[in-house]
């Protein structure tokens, strides 16, 4: 198996621009993968990169208008309010939040509802279906407050209040998985200054 550099990358994000955490799927409806891509190092605006085969053309920042958290470093896309147009959540490692971006179908976002504290330093995330009413759910892990935050997604772009699981001194890692054949999604983190593994296990219990 052999990969070769596709036209038009590496794409150029701009001055100042510290690429950390990115996500695919296709925001302008044209049957094309295109990138959503973080920026911890500019500290509050993200890029989203448009495949056109010919070349991927990188739109302009998101700052001025739809202002994410600080420094958003991890993107997690999808369906996120069920309108069948993909959108994207970011975790903004500097703010200590969520912000969710809703699409219109055509590669353009607002942020319609407000920013969502979570703990200090949340620097990676995993997306499931937690309690399998068929929307889609995030852990947030949060390295500096050594916990972690489940947010249960509503299916319209919202979440239910925040649930504060422990996790051990600096959590970084995070797998969703039932880890017990019991049919529930269950959570396993890793932890830095632990030099261990935390499993959670879903009692089916909200």
């Amino acid at each position: 198996m052999t990969y070769a550099q596709m036209a038009g990358s590496p794409v150029a994000m701009g001055a100042g621009y510290g690429s950390y955490g990115i996500d695919a799927a296709d925001f302008n409806g044209d049957k094309r993968t295109d990138l959503v891509v973080g920026n911890v190092a500019n500290n509050t605006n993200l890029r989203i990169i448009l495949n056109n085969v010919a070349s991927w053309a990188a739109q302009p920042l998101f700052g001025a208008t739809i202002l994410p958290g600080a420094g958003p470093n991890v993107v997690k896309a999808g369906d996120w309010d069920g309108d069948g147009k993909m959108d994207f959540i970011s975790v903004n490692r500097n703010g200590g939040n969520v912000t969710f971006f809703k699409g219109n179908g055509a590669g353009a976002f607002t942020r319609p509802n407000a920013n969502i504290a979570v703990g200090t330093a949340p620097e990676i995330a995993a997306v499931g279906d937690l309690n399998r009413d068929g929307f889609m759910d995030l852990v947030v892990p949060n390295f500096g407050s050594s916990n972690a935050h489940l947010l249960i997604g509503r299916g319209d772009g919202t979440f239910n209040n925040p649930v504060v699981l422990p996790a051990g001194a600096q959590p970084n890692g995070v797998a969703i998985g039932d880890y017990n054949n019991d049919g529930r999604p269950d959570i396993a983190m890793s932890v830095f200054n632990g030099g261990n593994v935390q499993i959670h296990r879903n009692t089916g219990t909200n």
